[in-house]
Formats: structure tokens, C-alpha cells, sequence
């Protein structure tokens, strides 16, 4: 929130293996020590072991986030980058993560999902304890909201996609145009 305007941002992740003791981490925009916050809350509570792990974190456009309800959209692009998931395209996430990997509430969700709504944003995941704020919204627009209470279940809205598979159709898109400038 930009005083009580809705201000939406991508939020980036990229995690991969470290060989040195004390993994590096890296955030653009976000503040660091919330992202070791939110590795050690996601290798208790969601079992992603990423304390093994270099992290880097980058919010888009050069925007500097200082309010934890950017928590849970942060925590979706690390467990996605970890997990080699996809987050659904056009998801919005927003929510407060705490210690014990609850999903905490934050203010002004209803003009929030109206400002992602207008942006193009077809499904929302808020946190459960924002269902009274967002009581008044049109019925097709909260049908489009998931509701999450606990870290843990973060993994379900994302989307499975296969490393090998991945990796595949990389190797499918390159082989057309090496054929090409052959």
C-alpha cells in the first residue's frame, strides 16, 4: 500500500545449491533479514529446505517493499524457485507470514484484490483471516479468492512442473532454430 492506494508488484526468487558454509542472500527492494525470516519459516513449516541454499530475491521495477504483506507473495517465489513450480500466471498473493507459519491478516485487502482485479489478476490468495474485510465483495470476484491460514499449504497453490520435462522443452525450441542457421 502506497498510503491506502494499492500498489502491485512482481516479486522475483531464484534459489539454487550452495557448496559454501553460510549461503549467501540476496534481496533487491525487499528487506534481508525478512527473507531469513522467511527461509527459516519455510524449512519448519513448509519443509523446503533452503537453508542449504544461495537465495535471491528482486522486486521488479526497482520498488522497494517495506510492508509485510509482500511476505507471502515473497514465500510463493521461493518455494516456487526451490520446487521448480510454476505460480499459476495472473495469481495475486498477499498476506503477513509469522514465526509459527501462520498467514496473518492485513489491512485494506478488499481494495487490494479490486486494484488486482482492474490489473488483470484472476485469482487471489489471501489470508483466511481476511474473510470479514472482503464479505462485500461481488460474488464472481470473491469465487476467484483462495483462502490460506498456514505456510504449509502454500505448496497447493502452486503449480507442479517437471525439471526434466522442463528441460525438454528448452532443448525442443533450440533444436528448430540450430536447424535453421545450419
Amino acid at each position: 500500500m502506497e498510503g491506502t492506494r494499492p500498489l502491485l508488484c512482481e516479486v522475483q526468487a531464484l534459489t539454487i545449491g550452495s557448496q559454501m558454509a553460510m549461503p549467501r542472500r540476496n534481496a533487491i527492494g525487499f528487506d534481508v533479514q525478512r527473507v531469513h525470516m522467511l527461509i527459516a519459516v519455510l524449512d519448519k513449516h513448509a519443509k523446503a529446505d533452503l537453508s542449504h541454499c544461495d537465495v535471491f530475491v528482486n522486486i521488479v521495477g526497482g520498488l522497494k517493499i517495506e510492508e509485510p504483506a509482500a511476505d507471502l507473495a515473497v514465500a510463493a517465489a521461493l518455494l516456487s524457485s526451490n520446487g521448480h513450480q510454476e505460480v499459476p500466471g495472473k495469481t495475486c498473493f498477499f498476506g503477513e507470514v509469522g514465526l509459527t507459519g501462520e498467514i496473518r491478516a492485513v489491512n485494506f485487502a478488499e481494495k487490494r484484490i479490486h486494484e488486482s482485479n482492474r490489473l488483470g489478476f484472476e485469482k487471489f490468495v489471501i489470508p483466511a483471516s481476511c474473510k470479514k474485510q472482503i464479505a462485500e465483495l461481488p460474488k464472481d470476484l470473491l469465487a476467484r479468492v483462495s483462502f490460506i491460514k498456514h505456510i504449509g499449504q502454500l505448496n497447493s497453490f502452486l503449480g507442479s512442473v517437471p525439471v526434466k520435462a522442463a528441460k525438454e522443452s528448452s532443448r525442443a525450441v533450440a533444436r528448430p532454430n540450430s536447424e535453421i542457421s545450419q
